[in-house]
């Protein structure tokens, strides 16, 4: 597999007395064919009631950022879809692979500025990482040498920005036994890169399935809900939970502060129907 490409796309808050808003989507797993579910779960469907709440609210974001597992079966259709979905928020999308997905399917559809794969984004504040923790044939991640270089490149570059770093495998321990024997091989590479630079706000990632948040020290360490099925927290075997299918909002403040809520769908979604 050729590396991720590294480009820069400049963004801005809509409205500039505000900060930066992002929207973190993760693992949607579509399937080309509309009619497929996933434990249950037409991912389909939930995700564009994901987008139809998000449509009706008062919240636009300035970017999507979408961490991983976009597709279940790998096909050019199903990023098409996606993009095309994705599309009716009005914003620029920012995509990274999952283990279930094809990098070099989704950096063919994902190959515009207002569609982009494993970029870095930044203002005049902020600087967003997209880093890849894909690997072949394998469920866990794993952030090769080349990456963690292409990191530290970027970090040398980023001036006095600060820094959110996303990827879609866990870098450290959630307390679920099962899914941690499939999170990032190497995760405490990518936190020793974080820690010892302050600017580094946030690492944010998708891959589990539920909320996780918490600080190691200034660090603040996030996963976020599906937009389709949710996993059972803090459970050492496979386990579904019956939250329903969620998002993450982020706001990013020029002085380096961070502020993040998690969103779900409204009571009246169940598996399977239409939002």
């Amino acid at each position: 597999m050729t590396e991720p490409r590294t480009e820069t796309w400049q963004i801005a808050a809509r409205d500039s007395s505000q900060p930066l808003r992002l929207l973190q989507l993760t693992d949607t797993h579509l399937f080309a064919d509309s009619g497929r579910s996933l434990y249950g779960v037409n991912t389909r469907e939930s995700l564009s009631a994901v987008i139809a709440q998000l449509k009706a609210g008062d919240r636009r974001p300035d970017a999507v950022l979408v961490t991983g597992d976009l597709s279940q079966d790998e096909t050019l259709e199903s990023y098409r879809i996606l993009k095309e979905l994705l599309h009716e928020l009005d914003a620029p999308l920012f995509t990274l692979p999952g283990n279930h997905d094809d990098p070099e399917a989704m950096r063919a559809v994902f190959n515009e500025p207002a569609a982009s794969y494993c970029g870095v984004i930044e203002n005049g504040s902020w600087r967003i990482v997209m880093l890849s923790s894909w690997q072949e044939k394998k469920v866990g991640g794993l952030l090769e040498e080349s990456e963690l270089a292409r990191f530290s490149e970027i970090l040398a570059t980023a001036g006095k920005r600060f820094i959110l770093v996303c990827v879609h495998h866990q870098p450290v321990a959630i307390g679920s036994g099962w899914l941690d024997r499939i999170g990032m091989e190497n995760g405490d590479d990518l936190l020793s890169i974080a820690q010892r630079d302050e600017r580094v706000r946030g690492v944010l990632w998708g891959h589990v399935h539920q909320v996780f948040d918490e600080f190691r020290g200034r660090l603040r360490l996030m996963s976020s809900p599906s937009t389709c099925r949710q996993f059972e927290p803090r459970s050492e075997q496979f386990a579904i939970d019956g939250l329903a299918p969620g998002w993450r909002w982020l706001s990013l403040f020029p002085d380096g502060g961070l502020e993040t809520e998690i969103q779900r769908l409204g009571s009246g979604w169940k598996p399977g129907a239409r939002g």
